[in-house]
């Protein structure tokens, strides 16, 4: 097949997209340079990106009203590995937008939201560090709040908060702002700020660890990893951020696994402080080792590679420390794996040298055989 005939299909995202890549014929006219290129140069939302290999002119002759309809669902229905992947690079692509939606904010917003959840959260972020108004779109200025949480620019954040023009009194926009108020010490502030957000929405997830970071006092359960502003809050109020990553959203699962996180809870903030104030500078003593059990909990309910790859990083030292114990693995073909995913080679070694075939728990001669490879290929020999 030569380039030519093949580059359509370059732009197909399954059934899903067909629809928008083929809607409308290619514009076959001579064009008005001058006039164009000033209305182009004007306002393009679709210009910011980078460059994914389908060019500049993805979207030509694309439905705006077919943009709309289609590209919102790629943040709400899950696809296939494949078509996540094509999904990204074809949202990613810093392209002329679809045919008269250059300037149309709530579709740049629901690019950058799909974008979003399909695990790109970096990416996210530095397109909306280059798009313009983002204080007069609240979805824009959501998503932006959102990717600047998840990628740890807290600041940043409030900052977008504190910038928004319109609906600043939404629920999303009071939570953020009770978070923000709490990190800079106000706590008064936070805490009429929250009464406001939990009249306007019920979210127990939310209220329950909002509440335990203006109240000492309060137990703020466990972490939940829903969207950015549970993760910045959850890290705020030092929680083991392992147990929750099976329900991590894709963004941050990958953030996770990008940024190698530590998840391992640290001491506990002494009686009369809040989780956000300075912590006293005493040496406090190491939590204990987490068991197999509680280690293989959240690799085995990752629903994603992402998520089983942010575990086991998380759990890289606990899977070290088990790897050269002495006391027998129940589940070690999948402690390897992890092992081998966090990039801990010599663990993972350790652990199938301790492996005899007759006496692997939970494993077949397919699964070691497997093990073997990917040991393997890790060492550099493929072969």
């Amino acid at each position: 097949m030569t380039p030519a005939r093949s580059f359509p299909n370059r732009r197909r995202l399954g059934a899903v997209l067909v629809a928008l890549l083929s809607s409308a014929a290619l514009c076959g006219a001579p064009a008005r340079a001058q006039v164009e290129v000033q209305a182009l140069a004007k306002l393009d939302l679709f210009s910011t990106g980078r460059d994914t290999g389908f060019g500049m002119e993805v979207w030509k002759g694309s439905s705006a009203d077919i943009a709309r309809s289609v590209i919102p669902t790629l943040a709400a229905k899950p696809l296939s590995p494949a078509g996540t992947s094509l999904a990204r690079r074809l949202l990613a692509q810093a392209a002329t937008a679809p045919d008269g939606a250059g300037d149309d904010a709530d579709l740049a917003a629901a690019r950058v939201k799909a974008l979003m959840a399909l695990g790109d959260a970096a990416l996210a972020d530095n397109i909306l560090d280059r798009t313009p108004g983002l204080q007069n779109n609240g979805p824009l200025s959501q998503v932006a709040a959102e990717a600047a949480l998840i990628t740890g620019q807290d600041a940043k954040a409030c900052a977008i908060g504190e910038a928004l023009v319109a609906a600043r009194d939404g629920p999303y926009w009071l939570r953020l702002r009770t978070y923000c108020q709490a990190v800079a010490g106000k706590t008064e502030a936070a805490q009429l700020t929250f009464t406001l957000a939990t009249q306007q929405a019920k979210d127990p997830v939310f209220n329950r660890l909002m509440g335990a970071a203006i109240n000492p006092a309060a137990a703020p359960g466990a972490a939940s990893l829903r969207d950015g502003l549970e993760l910045a809050l959850s890290r705020r109020l030092k929680l083991d951020l392992t147990p929750a990553l099976p329900g991590a959203s894709l963004a941050i699962a990958n953030q996770l696994a990008a940024d190698g996180d530590k998840a391992a809870a640290p001491a506990a903030v002494p009686p009369g402080l809040t989780p956000f104030s300075p912590m006293p500078d005493t040496a406090a003593a190491p939590p204990a080792a987490p068991t197999e059990a509680q280690l293989i909990a959240p690799l085995k309910a990752a629903r994603s590679f992402a998520a089983f790859l942010a575990a086991a990083k998380a759990a890289r030292p606990a899977i070290a420390g088990l790897a050269h114990g002495t006391a027998p693995l129940t589940d070690p073909v999948l402690v390897a794996g992890a092992a081998l995913a966090a990039g801990d080679i010599d663990s993972a070694q350790a652990i199938r040298a301790g492996m005899t075939q007759d006496s692997v728990p939970g494993a077949n001669p397919v699964d070691l055989a497997l093990l073997d490879a990917a040991l393997s290929a890790a060492v550099g020999k493929p072969d």
